[in-house]
């Protein structure tokens, strides 16, 4: 009995024909949700010959939102790619992300997650504003770190609020970010 190829060979076979489809589609799918993202990634940067239109194809399906879901739904999580992808999602492709970081039980997922979107070259400072009005603590606590990482807020935004709440870890990252700012620095070194 002969084993069928994994979801990534499919893919890599499919690039080398040139053949785009249903197929190819599941494909991606299965290789997402088997954690092999970095492989996709790979096919992507050094497509075989001819398949560059099936590596753009690939790109625009690994960056739908619905795609990137997929990478969190299981605990076999492979973020080593994720730098490579960040600078070619859209906007709207960084929410997945955000709410990966708010959700995720795996403390290396979250921790990863914070580095990659602190790093990360498109301006998401709206996207963890709003995610701020989240009523668990946990998921404050990592915008504001977040913030406090990015180091570019609206000149109009106040921390204050957070500075405020019931629990103390959301509130000594309030402060410590409150710290950072030059008009709300002096409120900081009050707390």
């Amino acid at each position: 009995v002969r084993a069928e190829p994994g979801p990534l060979r499919l893919v890599q076979m499919a690039l080398e024909a040139g053949a785009f489809g249903p197929l190819m589609e599941k494909a991606i799918d299965d290789a997402i949700n088997a954690g092999q993202l970095n492989g996709l990634l790979e096919l992507i940067v050094s497509p075989p010959e001819g398949g560059q239109a099936g590596a753009d194809m690939l790109l625009t399906r690994l960056t739908r939102p619905e795609n990137l879901k997929g990478l969190f739904a299981n605990d076999n999580v492979d973020l080593s790619g994720l730098d490579h992808l960040l600078p070619r999602l859209p906007l709207e492709g960084y929410e997945p992300l955000l709410e990966a970081l708010g959700s995720s039980s795996s403390r290396m997922v979250r921790r990863r997650l914070l580095d990659s979107l602190s790093r990360t070259q498109v301006d998401i400072v709206p996207l963890i504003i709003a995610r701020l009005n989240d009523d668990r603590w946990y998921v404050q606590r990592n915008m504001l770190t977040l913030l406090a990482r990015r180091g570019t807020l609206p000149e109009t935004f106040s921390v204050v609020p957070w500075t405020q709440h019931p629990d103390t870890r959301v509130r000594s990252e309030a402060i410590r970010l409150q710290l950072t700012l030059p008009h709300e620095r002096d409120s900081g070194v009050d707390a």
